[in-house]
């Protein structure tokens, strides 16, 4: 299984999503999440040296607390946000044997696409603020976090996340 750099808590805290969502339901969101944005934000090598600490149990160790304020602080609101704008369009829906179903609570009404899609967009918009937050601090604290500027240079240009630094002239 694959390391998760959020849990079940950190979802509901930040969101206000009712706990009765199974968190199986959210937990492949947040590979993705994970796998796709937040690798292309920060560059595999930071994400892996992240997961190997989380993973270890590491991370909360005084010799790695600029990686856990990293975590805490940056990556998790921009993972949740990114989580929730990936997931909400399959909540109400469900794959099984017999195929895709829609499921509706009892005495519970399903909201309209216009709704969804503003609440989806919000979501998007906490996502892409504290994803930029994020990049920022790790570039301003560039010697706390290399993983970020070792090797990676090619993945940020390629994705359009290497910083602005100024006009050479």
């Amino acid at each position: 299984m694959d390391v998760l750099l959020i849990n079940r808590d950190d979802i509901m805290k930040l969101t206000g999503v009712n706990g009765n969502i199974d968190f199986d339901k959210i937990m492949p969101h947040v590979k993705t999440a994970q796998d796709v944005y937040l690798r292309q934000k920060i560059g595999l090598k930071l994400l892996n040296k992240l997961k190997d600490l989380v993973e270890s149990g590491d991370i909360n160790k005084p010799a790695f607390e600029d990686y856990k304020k990293l975590l805490d602080e940056h990556i998790t609101p921009t993972l949740v946000f990114t989580v929730m704008v990936d997931f909400l369009p399959f909540l109400s829906y469900e794959t099984a044997n017999g195929g895709t179903f829609q499921n509706d609570g009892q005495n519970a009404t399903p909201v309209n696409v216009e709704i969804l899609d503003r609440q989806i967009k919000k979501y998007a918009d906490y996502s892409h603020r504290y994803g930029q937050i994020m990049i920022d601090y790790i570039y301003n604290n560039r010697g706390k976090y290399p993983e970020y500027f070792e090797g990676t240079k090619i993945e940020q240009k390629a994705n359009g996340d290497e910083p602005f630094v100024g006009w050479v002239l």
